[in-house]
């Protein structure tokens, strides 16, 4: 097996900004976020220098962005072969759709959009997020044998839903930081479903399936509401960020070998009122 190795640049932000009035209805702003996952676990609600960490309240700026491929890639590898040799279930895997039916890694999409990349900001040192709670299930499916969204990212308020809209058992399991989070492993029947309540984590929940070995997933468990993951095409938004200087952190898990553009505290932008319009990220898998 080659060797995947993806970067990230970003063209500075200065150049970003038109003003349309954004966003939707919020909800009644909660508890503050802690820093996200890639900055320091847990400060306690206090700045590095001891004092109170300044509260960032939402505000109604939209970000726009597109992730791309930069230079080639090779075809995505076929599941088919590990498939067949499934001698259970490998007849109904099968009858999944061609998206079904590849490695989930490198999806690309029209124009070179690239599928499955996380986005999300990290507040200035000495400040946090004011949390808005997202009562909506963050959902993730297996209507054939193979995870769908392959990347997801569960906000706060949300609850894990794991659903199995196959007609065969899923074995789903979550590799989890246990310092944080409580282990998950559970066989799921057809059209059954599991819940599973998620705290914020610094590296992504690792999702497999004990019956059908590749099947994998991620997911990432944010402190605060400012994240996306690419669509199919490569296109991304974050609604209701508050205007002012922000870094932002794209990651793809193709990437090596830190998967992280403008490493963990990630790359810095500045956000104005209404639609912010970023510059490409360009991943490259040379």
């Amino acid at each position: 097996m080659r060797r995947i190795l993806a970067g990230l640049l970003f063209i500075p932000a200065a150049a970003l900004f038109a003003s349309l009035p954004g966003c939707g209805k919020e909800e009644k702003p909660k508890t503050p976020s802690t820093l996200p996952p890639l900055a320091s676990r847990d400060s306690g609600g206090k700045s590095s220098g001891g004092g109170p960490k300044k509260s960032i309240e939402p505000g109604k700026a939209k970000l726009i962005g597109r992730v791309v491929l930069k230079g080639d890639l090779t075809k995505p590898a076929s599941l088919e072969p590990v498939m067949l040799e499934n001698k259970t279930d490998g007849k109904f895997c099968l009858m999944g759709s061609e998206h079904e039916k590849i490695d989930q890694t490198w999806l690309i999409g029209k124009d070179k959009g690239v599928a499955n990349v996380a986005i999300w900001l990290n507040p200035p040192d000495g400040a946090e997020f004011k949390v808005v709670e997202d009562k909506s299930d963050a959902v993730i499916d297996q209507p054939h044998c193979v995870y769908i969204p392959h990347v997801l990212a569960v906000k706060p308020g949300q609850v894990l839903t794991i659903k199995n809209s196959a007609s065969v058992n899923h074995n789903t399991k979550l590799d989890v930081d246990e310092l944080v989070n409580k282990k998950f492993g559970q066989t799921i029947p057809p059209n059954g479903s599991a819940r599973h309540e998620l705290k914020p984590q610094s590296a992504p929940v690792n999702v497999a399936c004990d019956f059908h070995g590749w099947m994998k997933a991620k997911i990432w468990v944010l402190p605060h509401q400012y994240v996306a993951v690419s669509k199919d095409d490569g296109t991304f938004e974050i609604d209701n960020v508050p205007e002012g200087e922000f870094t932002i952190v794209a990651w793809h898990e193709g990437a090596s070998p830190a998967f992280f553009h403008g490493g963990k505290k990630g790359t810095p932008i500045t956000v104005k009122a209404g639609d912010n319009k970023l510059p490409d990220i360009e991943v490259s898998a040379k």
